[in-house]
């Protein structure tokens, strides 16, 4: 049995592959396109937001994450930044929201209504060489709190969400930038 759950789990992960850069190198390309993705879920689809966050907009962090590593590779290889709008670049980076949840609880025998808050973020990463369709770079970033709860009152419920967003944004643009494009 446990086998078998295993087997299930592993088709599951996404697989990871990361940059070989002197390959990359002598493929000498010159321009990258990275388009806007929709991510996979609703962000905060269905949630009851805590008070003081109802008219609160989070937009999705891959387009963050995504300028972020556009920058470094274009940087590194020398290359330009192109939009997708009929032109044909040589790489193509795709970032994507896979998940993005926001765990609320409130201690409802208190008065000032403290809330426990904390934000996970799943993405991916896919760089192609549009020249050959082949895959470059791939692989997963998982941003969670790692058991880190806050307790915040009401007013600072925007505030926290917004810093938890911020880190999100951080640890996965590092992430990929680091583990799977191999920057030091």
């Amino acid at each position: 049995m446990g086998a078998v759950l295993a087997g299930a789990l592993a088709g599951c992960v996404p697989s990871t592959v990361t940059l070989n850069w002197p390959v990359l190198r002598a493929t000498m390309p010159r321009t990258i396109a990275a388009p806007r993705m929709a991510a996979r879920q609703a962000l905060f689809g269905g949630v009851a937001l805590p008070e003081g966050l109802d008219n609160v907009e989070i937009t999705d962090p891959a387009g963050a994450i995504r300028d972020i590593v556009t920058q470094a590779l274009a940087r590194n290889f020398t290359l330009e930044v192109l939009e997708l709008d009929g032109a044909t670049p040589d790489l193509v980076l795709e970032i994507q929201t896979t998940g993005f949840t926001l765990a609320y609880a409130t201690a409802y025998n208190l008065g000032v209504d403290p809330a426990t808050m904390f934000l996970t973020y799943g993405g991916t990463l896919k760089l192609k060489d549009a020249r050959t369709n082949e895959v470059l770079a791939e692989g997963a970033c998982d941003s969670h709190p790692g058991g880190r709860l806050e307790t915040i009152e009401g007013e600072q419920a925007a505030e926290t969400l917004f810093s938890e967003v911020r880190e999100a944004i951080e640890y996965c643009s590092d992430d990929y930038r680091h583990r799977l494009l191999g920057f030091r």
